[in-house]
């Protein structure tokens, strides 16, 4: 049909079906015969949005699998709600799994290029903890080859993981386009942020949340353990991470004063030695025993953002003291 832009002129457009081609794209990364044998039962939270018809279509016609969707249908305003697949938004699917209704959740965001996940237990998996799954399945179960990338705020469980399967790590700032254009010029088995992005070699070099749920339908398949239980397996040779992000409000008169003594560098937080100062986005404080701080300053809103990851808990909360004392001047 045809339609007029105001002061541009008069444009043609044509109506597409990506899905035919998306499906095919798809088939040829994920292990649909693996999914099948396993029969499993899955809970699927679609938000409402562009990833209805894809993913729950896949893991039915393709997998085999018996699925449950939630918020499986057309609705701009997405019910009134953030469509965001984190533990708040994906509490419908938790209950729904520790009620013993399935095995694992899955879910989308609104635009379907971001992910959740929630074991057979009922808790909400990071996509920090996504990440390195993915990383240990692709590496130990596929047999991929290249190197891990991931972005500065990004957990370094994903760094543990590698490091047991022998894989490079590359580091990039916030955003997935670095990621992208890494896994354009060099073999890179898979790429991901804590944000919840993710893709793999031979996709797009774009953030896929329907790939990262899949991944993990086959993770589960190929191991007939749950996640929780593959991870907790990792964890007994990586140590746990325990990772945070606060959102701390600043003085816009002091922020610049602020930013430049994050720039100058500190020799400790917490009581705990800097072992090395990254500015490659932000500041990012490594400490020992792989844990680690990073402050990013907002371009739009006057707070800073700073992001914990500990070996424990009780570790994780004396660091955000800390942080928190740090940005209070």
């Amino acid at each position: 049909w045809t339609f007029k832009a105001a002061v541009v002129g008069t444009f043609t457009c044509k109506t597409i079906d990506p899905q035919p081609d998306y499906f095919k794209q798809i088939r040829k990364l994920i292990n649909f015969d693996v999914i099948r044998k396993a029969k499993l039962k899955i809970a699927v939270e679609l938000m409402y949005g562009t990833g209805r018809g894809y993913l729950d279509t896949l893991l039915t016609e393709d997998g085999g699998a018996k699925v449950t969707t939630f918020h499986n249908e057309l609705n701009p305003l997405f019910g009134g709600h953030h469509p965001e697949p984190d533990a708040h938004g994906m509490e419908e699917v938790s209950q729904f799994v520790l009620a013993g209704k399935a095995q694992f959740g899955l879910g989308l965001d609104g635009d379907a290029d971001r992910f959740g996940v929630v074991d057979k237990s009922g808790v909400w998996l990071t996509p920090n903890q996504i990440l390195a799954l993915a990383l240990y399945h692709l590496k130990k179960n596929r047999g991929w080859t290249g190197a891990v990338v991931r972005t500065v705020p990004t957990s370094h469980q994903v760094d543990a993981v590698a490091e047991l399967l022998g894989v490079k790590v590359h580091e990039t700032p916030v955003g997935f386009k670095y990621i992208g254009a890494l896994m354009e010029s060099e073999p890179i088995i898979v790429g991901g942020e804590e944000s919840g992005g993710l893709s793999v070699k031979g996709h797009v070099p774009e953030k896929d949340g329907v790939l990262a749920c899949l991944l993990m339908a086959e993770l589960v398949a190929t191991e007939k353990k749950s996640l929780g239980q593959i991870l907790a397996a990792l964890e007994k040779q990586t140590g746990e991470f325990h990772t945070t992000r606060i959102n701390v409000k600043i003085n816009p008169e002091t922020k610049d004063a602020l930013l430049g003594k994050l720039k100058a560098g500190l020799n400790d937080v917490g009581g705990l030695k800097v072992e090395k100062f990254i500015t490659t986005d932000g500041f990012k404080f490594l400490l020992p025993n792989r844990e680690w701080v990073a402050f990013r300053a907002s371009g739009t809103e006057p707070l800073i953002r700073c992001y914990i990851e500990a070996k424990s808990a009780k570790q994780m909360k004396k660091l955000e003291t800390a942080c928190r004392k740090i940005l209070a001047g």
